[in-house]
């Protein structure tokens, strides 16, 4: 039972790489296909399963949620190519949304770094102030 099943297995890999590259619908992956040929095979694979996410809509379990994390990260200006691609207005929303947060954020931590430098010009003039009274008490003792 155990060589029969490895014997198919074995059968299926032989196999699944054909399949999997007969059913590339974008033409961005089509083309990276025909620049890279077979010889980088993990990169085409990534973008081939990027292109999976896009189609599915992004349904995640556990280890899809992983993979696509590690995707996002790697692949950014395919992840983004393919998105595009595969569901353009999709994209234009999501891509305006990520706008707004990243504006948002920017705004915020401007606003922050305002705030840190008037309280540090406030210490410091309040020091120096402090310094001016301590040596103007000094020249009256004196």
């Amino acid at each position: 039972m155990g060589f029969y099943y490895a014997w198919q297995v074995a059968k299926m890999t032989k196999l699944k790489p054909l399949k999997k590259y007969e059913k590339i619908r974008t033409k961005y992956v089509r083309n990276k296909l025909k620049q890279a040929g077979l010889k980088d095979k993990d990169y085409i694979d990534a973008l081939i399963r990027i292109e999976q996410f896009a189609i599915t809509g992004w349904k995640m379990g556990l280890h899809s949620g992983y993979e696509r994390v590690y995707l996002q990260d790697h692949f950014p200006k395919e992840w983004k190519a393919i998105d595009k691609e595969i569901c353009p207005e999709d994209y234009s929303k999501k891509n305006l949304e990520a706008e707004r947060k990243e504006r948002a954020k920017e705004k915020k931590e401007t606003a922050q770094i305002d705030r840190e430098e008037r309280l540090e010009a406030q210490r410091e003039l309040a020091a120096w102030k402090k310094a001016i009274k301590k040596k103007a008490d000094s020249r009256r003792r004196k």
